[in-house]
């Protein structure tokens, strides 16, 4: 339960006894009041404490989606959403085109029922074993044939962590400012969850169990910038080169990224162009020739990128609390 509404409840509770223990109040700012009144004058009063001034961040997102050129007609086989404090990216497996069937569906309907379990949850304290739970129920209800790799990402606004459970390769990096350097630096990346190389785990038909997912937890502070993207970015474009990318779009900025959309576009483009580069030298390549097989270039896939900037907002809602708290309602 949050703090908030842990110090409303207590607060309601110790009032309703004091009210209990008296039938009634006499000559409270001139008019008699009953006991069932006071309770409805409390409730209302304490009620009143928005759940608004409980939020500490704010989530700032843009998003980008390419597919393969090759699959622009069915929409690609990425999925992705970003919706008050979640943020989910699930890449279709392509392996499945080659035995008719459209990779995209099962993302697609994965992604809507991640949304739906987290329907279900949103005014809950979601914690670690939440999120995966919530995963694993999403991928029991999606019924299209085909696999998928996820990454989902949730802003916990009371313990003030960025909570992750993923499977396979569609990854996230945080960023966090540095203000003595004026430039932002990597603070955690995602690694790959992988049978073998190019072999990532997949939930879905004949896949992986969703309760293998990784689950990470990471403190959060003002202007971190959080990267959810399926592997259509991170095998095309090295950690250093987005940093970099990212430090000059928040050059004299102090750090904010005022535009997460335009950057989250500047990457996908960029990203599809190497793919597309014979002679580029890719993330993708170098792993290969580290694995003993011989690749060159960038590699063609779908490119779906998810960019937020998190950002620290003033609450009252404690000294909210603290004004209800010490009303004369005796």
């Amino acid at each position: 339960m949050n703090k908030n509404i842990f110090t409303k409840s207590k607060l309601l509770n110790k009032s309703i006894s004091y009210l209990n223990s008296n039938n009634s109040i006499s000559n409270f700012m001139g008019y008699t009041m009953t006991m069932n009144m006071m309770n409805f004058k409390l409730r209302q009063a304490i009620s009143n404490v928005s759940d608004k001034n409980i939020r500490t961040f704010q989530i700032n997102s843009g998003s980008k989606m390419i597919p393969h050129y090759k699959k622009k007609e069915t929409g690609g086989e990425d999925s992705f959403l970003v919706f008050e404090d979640l943020i989910m990216v699930a890449d279709g497996v392509g392996g499945w085109a080659g035995k008719g069937v459209d990779p995209g569906l099962f993302s697609r309907e994965l992604r809507d029922h991640v949304k739906e379990e987290y329907d279900k949850r949103r005014n809950y304290n979601i914690d670690e074993m939440e999120i995966k739970s919530s995963l694993v129920e999403a991928v029991k209800k999606t019924k299209s044939k085909g696999s998928s790799t996820i990454a989902m990402l949730l802003l916990n606004q009371n313990t003030k962590k960025l909570i992750a459970t993923y499977v396979g390769d569609s990854l996230y990096m945080i960023l966090r400012y540095n203000d003595t350097k004026d430039s932002f630096e990597l603070y955690y990346k995602s690694s790959e969850q992988q049978h073998k190389f190019n072999q990532p785990f997949q939930v879905g038909t004949n896949g992986d169990s969703p309760n293998l997912a990784i689950i990470e937890s990471h403190d959060i502070r003002d202007k971190d910038i959080v990267i959810v993207a399926s592997d259509g970015l991170w095998d095309n474009i090295y950690d250093d080169m987005i940093i970099s990318i990212i430090n000059e779009k928040v050059k004299y900025l102090d750090g904010m990224l005022n535009d997460c959309e335009e950057t989250a576009d500047f990457l996908a483009q960029l990203a599809e162009k190497y793919s597309r580069d014979i002679n580029y030298e890719s993330p993708f390549a170098k792993r290969a020739k580290s694995k003993g097989y011989q690749y060159y270039g960038g590699k063609e896939d779908d490119i779906t990128i998810v960019i937020s900037q998190i950002k620290q907002i003033n609450t009252e809602g404690d000294s909210d609390l603290k004004k209800v708290e010490s009303e004369d309602m005796y």
